[in-house]
């Protein structure tokens, strides 16, 4: 190996220019700024840090290690460190990088590294450094003291349960600048001194190596040693030691072992967060932080190793003497509060309706249950005896028994059980066996013989379950068959997938692991949260204690019942998750599979909030060409006028906004017929199309012949979509509006004020072309009845002759004109659109999606009045005319009449 500090290393880095103002200072010439980057700033070595990792970049790792300004070249072989050498250097040469000659040190098979001694053996301590505390005379005072514990500081990682070493000494300096030093203390400092004269080499783990932790906890201190097993032979890694504070001797035992393991993690987060940790401790650590009744601090200690894979295996045998400080785990035994006993009475009665036993359980605290089961099977006396004290131990050990008394008033079962009656019946030797299996699963077992005028209660008790008479003030249970009879397992197969909890239900039972190293860490890494409780796997949770785990097809039957079952309201999905978790269930995709569910539930679409917002983007109409598209609607009905007029047929010119209008008694086929023809065609040419909606009148034969025969384009407007023939609807509101303000108490004369309003509005000027349409019509702007009484300067300057010529002018301007407001009218209509299509809320429909379909849009809206559904359905898409118009048809094929708006739609999920 070759050991070379670099020099200058700060000032190798050069200032942005920009912060050379930032590290100025003056002098008594001038205020000067540094160029490269001076020592004291606050990110000076991790800034040289991050420069040497990057220009070391290839070789860190390989051939070559570096600290800031310390580097070291090894090679596995002595022929290879010549290359290695002429590698580094290029690498230098390359970027400009300076070497200090006089600290260089080339070709040695040892040397010291960040104070270290680095060899092919391993790492040792610094010897200097170890001298150092060997040289130290006894402490005469707390300032010896300071020295001392400071340099044994440097050398934690050689020295095994330094804090265990180092505790008197830190009792000195507790006892408020008082100096005291006595036999303890004398005693701890040569033994540090003996230590010493043996400190052990540590390893370098490679890439890939499996570490193994010990761990150790006495009263005052915990801790562990990172180890390494290569050939056979234990080698330490690192060694991490902890005096406890006040609060924490108060731990428990187990507490302290996981406090260890927490430290050694904390410390050693480099080695965990690479190598995977075998935890090697004689102690159910593992099973105490996954336990249901764990405390608060285990719980969290466990969720923070969670992200380590980490295992726990039974202690082996240590090989090394540098780790004979770690044979012993635990260096005191906590006293044991001794456990109290269950009592349990029982008894049975067989008569003509039938047998039956009572059970009376005692806890230790003294309180009683009475417990009655009824046998519908044929039993003995001595059957029923056993089948009485079987149930009673099985009902203690489901309370958390551990230790039981047993009373009964059967000789046989009491000497059959302790040995002294041999057993010869076979029914006899199954129960027999039945009741030793459940004993074996207890810590102690005592069976006392009493006579029956001892055990009256547990004696009423079961002639009450052996009567037909039921009592509701005791627990009784029915049971079925024997206990000694072996019922095979009834498996029904609902599914051949994977459940989601399999591997974690097998780690947690087995210990075993995917084969995936990716998988297996996750896995480790989560198991904390999870947790078996009579057979059945349980996930902890921060809402509930435990959330019991269920398959996909329990999940999907939950939700089914949540959300359509007798208490459920067809909640939303995120409503309908939280549901589910709070009853206490648990699976990885509630709130997914909720949220699915509530989307495809037909009750829900049917009945689901009308949708408000735009659904499509504004398609605006451009025709430059005057009258030659029109938009026809009716207006009405109003209180009849002269003639029977209710109705007026409204045509509209989508270019000049030119308004016809003439009431009409009935809104027949051959009213609109007349009304094209008389003030449509014989007036304005023949248009290149008419827009209507779908009313009766409109959309009939008589009407679509007659615009056939003129090759005149008839359009209908999407069903419910007012938009679509939005120049008709906006002349109705502007006549209707303007009507409303004329009028006064006599409505009836609506008819006769038609005139005065298409007069009115074919003479203002329309924001969108920025023209009247009368001048867009005839290239000049009509005398109104104002300018007579007011002369203006055309009429004042009213020359006949000269007039007609004017005319013609006007006329040759036109074309510019309409031009001019062709231009401002495409203006005008985009930034409508853009305004509009700000609250667009795009629905994606396409061809052979399944719909639904709003029931007003069909006058459907109030058949059943509030009960009415909001849609109505499903159909489906089988035509798009035009982005957001539809042609649908019903799920048997059968095409519907008319175009459909995606405003009206909605998607169907099935």
């Amino acid at each position: 190996m070759t050991l070379f500090p670099l020099v200058s290393g700060y000032h190798q880095i050069s200032l942005c220019k920009a912060d050379r103002k930032k590290v100025a200072f003056i002098t008594e010439t001038g205020v000067y700024s540094y160029k490269a980057m001076p020592f004291g700033l606050k990110n000076a070595g991790a800034t040289y840090q991050k420069l040497v990792d990057r220009v070391f970049a290839s070789q860190k790792g390989r051939n070559i290690e570096v600290y800031v300004d310390d580097s070291i070249v090894k090679s596995r072989l002595a022929s290879d460190h010549i290359d290695d050498l002429r590698e580094t250097f290029e690498t230098l040469r390359k970027f400009r990088m300076k070497l200090n000659p006089k600290k260089c040190v080339f070709g040695v098979r040892s040397g010291k590294f960040l104070d270290f001694l680095v060899s092919e053996r391993g790492i040792d301590a610094n010897p200097d450094k170890v001298e150092a505390i060997m040289n130290l005379p006894e402490p005469g005072c707390i300032k010896d003291v300071q020295k001392l514990t400071g340099r044994m500081a440097a050398l934690t990682r050689f020295i095994s349960k330094s804090a265990d070493k180092s505790l008197p000494f830190f009792n000195v300096l507790k006892q408020n600048k008082k100096f005291k030093w006595g036999e303890t203390e004398q005693a701890a400092f040569e033994a540090v001194k003996r230590h010493l004269q043996a400190l052990p080499t540590i390893a370098r783990p490679e890439e890939g190596d499996t570490l193994q932790l010990y761990i150790s906890a006495s009263q005052h201190t915990v801790a562990a040693v990172l180890i390494i097993e290569k050939d056979k032979a234990q080698i330490p890694v690192y060694f991490v030691s902890h005096i406890l504070q006040e609060a924490e001797t108060r731990y428990s035992l187990i507490e302290k072992l996981g406090l260890a393991v927490l430290i050694a993690a904390r410390k050693l987060r480099p080695y965990f967060d690479a190598h995977g940790i075998k935890v090697l401790t004689n102690y159910p650590l593992e099973k105490a932080m996954q336990k249901m009744d764990t405390s608060g601090r285990l719980l969290k200690w466990a969720i923070e190793l969670s992200e380590f894979h980490m295992e726990y295996r039974p202690r082996t045998a240590i090989k090394a003497q540098a780790l004979s400080d770690f044979i012993v785990e635990a260096s005191y035994q906590e006293e044991e509060i001794e456990e109290g006993k269950w009592e349990v009475a029982v008894d049975s009665s067989v008569t003509k309706s039938g047998a039956g036993a009572g059970v009376i359980i005692t806890s230790p605290e003294g309180d009683q249950f009475e417990y009655a089961i009824k046998f519908s099977f044929q039993a003995s006396n001595n059957e029923a005896e056993y089948e009485a004290a079987i149930a009673g131990i099985q009902i203690c050990m489901a309370a958390g028994a551990r230790r039981l008394i047993l009373t009964t008033d059967s000789q046989l079962v009491a000497n059959q059980i302790s040995g002294e009656y041999e057993t010869k019946e076979e029914s006899m030797k199954r129960y027999a066996e039945k009741l030793k299996q459940s004993v074996a699963q207890l810590e102690s077992f005592e069976i006392e013989l009493v006579p029956r005028s001892e055990n009256m209660l547990a004696d009423s008790l079961s002639k009450l379950a052996s009567s037909s008479v039921m009592i509701k003030s005791v627990m009784m249970e029915v049971m079925h068959r024997r206990s000694t009879e072996i019922v095979g397992k009834e498996v029904m197969v609902i599914t051949s997938q994977p459940e989601w909890y399999d591997t974690m239900w097998t780690y947690k039972r087995d210990g075993t692991l995917p084969t995936e190293k990716t998988e297996a860490r996750r896995l480790i890494r989560n198991s904390c949260w999870f947790i078996i409780i009579r057979g059945q796997l349980y996930k902890r949770g921060f809402s509930l204690p435990l959330l019991r785990c269920i398959s996909a097809y329990e999940s999907a039957r939950l939700i089914e019942e949540m959300h359509e079952g007798i208490c459920g309201n067809h909640q939303g999905g995120k409503t309908l998750a939280l549901v589910c978790q709070r009853q206490g269930y648990y699976w990885p995709t509630m709130l997914t599979d909720a949220q699915e569910y509530v989307k495809r539930c037909e009750k829900c679409q049917v009945f689901s909030t009308v949708i408000n917002r735009p659904a499509n983007d504004l398609m605006p109409i451009l025709n430059p060409i005057p009258f030659a598209q029109w938009g026809m609607d009716i207006l009405g009905p109003f209180t009849t006028a002269s003639g029977g007029r209710k109705f007026l047929i409204v045509a509209v010119d989508y270019f000049t906004k030119w308004i016809e209008a003439e009431p009409v008694a009935k809104i027949t086929a051959n009213q609109v017929k007349k009304f094209i023809w008389k003030n449509i065609i014989t007036r304005f040419g023949l248009p290149m199309a008419i827009v209507m909606d779908h009313g009766v009148q409109f959309d009939c034969s008589p009407v679509q012949s007659f615009l056939s025969l003129y090759k005149v384009k008839f359009a209908y407007s999407s069903v419910c979509h007012p938009q679509s023939n939005g120049q008709a609807e906006a002349a109705n509101k502007q006549i209707l509006a303007a009507m409303r303000k004329k009028l006064d108490d006599y409505k009836a004369g609506w008819a006769d004020i038609v005139p005065e309003i298409l007069w009115g509005n074919r003479t203002t000027v329309k924001e969108a072309t920025g023209e009247s349409p009368f001048r867009l019509c005839f290239g000049s702007e009509a005398v109104i009845p104002a300018e007579v009484g007011l002369p203006t300067f055309r009429i004042q300057h009213y020359e006949e002759d000269k007039n007609g010529q004017l005319l013609r002018q006007e006329l040759d301007f036109l074309p510019e004109i309409r031009l001019r407001a062709e231009i401002r009218s495409a203006a005008y209509k985009q930034r409508i659109s853009n305004t509009y299509n700000k609250r667009v809320k795009h629905r994606q429909l396409e061809v052979g999606d399944p719909v639904l379909r709003r029931t007003a849009a069909t006058g459907k809206a109030k058949v059943q009045g509030k009960l009415t559904l909001n849609w109505e359905g499903p159909y489906q898409i089988w035509e798009e005319i035009v982005p957001g118009a539809f042609r649908l048809m019903d799920m048997g094929g059968v095409a519907l009449k008319n175009s459909w708006n995606v405003s009206v739609l909605r998607k169907f999920y099935v």
